[in-house]
Parts: structure tokens; sequence; C-alpha cells
């Protein structure tokens, strides 16, 4: 067991995740925005009829006129990764920091966080997607993988 002091760099690791968390919803809300405005005006331009006007967050983020954009569909599927992300990260990230090493806990958090961070930038480019997803992973089974193996001898 770890003391309350040795976790503090986990702890810190923690608040850089949710700093991440936050950041990819709002920029998921400004993207929906900035994308609704961009499509109203290329229909006004061209004369064409105007999509359903945007009513709330909701009409931004999910409505079908907005949601097929390419800038729609990499904040949508960056947020939805992340989510799908979390709950693993951090059970392994505590697990490590309690069963295994602290220290090395938060380092591997922070690097996730890093590789995490890459993944809006680098959504469209095909294949070069996998820098962003393939360390991360692997650091989420490598802490998994140690704080099992340390829980089974103890």
């Amino acid at each position: 067991a770890q003391s309350v002091k040795a976790m503090a760099p986990v702890v810190a690791a923690t608040g850089g995740f949710i700093a991440l968390h936050y950041f990819v919803l709002f920029m998921q809300s400004f993207t929906g925005f900035s994308v609704a405005k961009s499509v109203r005006d290329a229909a006004r331009k061209k004369g064409e009829e105007l999509p359903s006007p945007v009513k709330s967050l909701r009409d931004v983020k999910y409505s079908s006129a907005y949601t097929t954009h390419p800038d729609m569909l990499q904040a949508n599927r960056t947020v939805g990764n992340h989510m799908e992300q979390m709950v693993p990260f951090l059970l392994s990230l505590y697990g490590h920091a309690l069963l295994v090493d602290p220290n090395r806990a938060a380092l591997f958090g922070w690097a996730w966080i890093f590789f995490r961070a890459c993944y809006y930038p680098l959504f469209r480019r095909g294949p070069v997607l996998l820098l962003s997803t393939l360390p991360a992973y692997a650091l989420t089974w490598w802490m998994a993988g140690t704080s099992v193996w340390a829980a089974v001898h103890l």
C-alpha cells in the first residue's frame, strides 16, 4: 500500500487527464458551433435551403445536418474515443500506482495524456492515427498487466 504523499504524482497526472477531458468536450462544442455557421453560410451563399436552425447545443453536436461534416466527425470521435478509454486508463493508472510504483504510474499517465492529446490532430491522417492510439493502449495494458501481476503475487 502506498502512502498518501507517494500518490501525489498520480493525482497530478489525474489533473492533467481531467484538463484534457474538458478540453476535448469544449473543443467539440466550439467545433459544433463553427461547423453550424459554416454549413449555414455555405447554403446561404449557394442560395440553397438552410439546414434546420440551431436551437440548442444538441442540434449542433448531433443533428444530421451537421454531424456529417468532417470537422464535426473529427471532434465527436475525439470525445467518443477519449471517453471509451477513460475507465481502463484510470483503473490501470491507480492499480499500477497502488500495487507497483506511483512514480512510474504518473510517468505513464503523463505519456498517455500526451498520446491521447495527439488523437484530434491525427484523426484525418489515416493509419498515422495509430501513433496516438497504439502507444496509449500499450501504456494502459502495461499498467493493467503489471497491476494484476502484482496483485496475484501479494
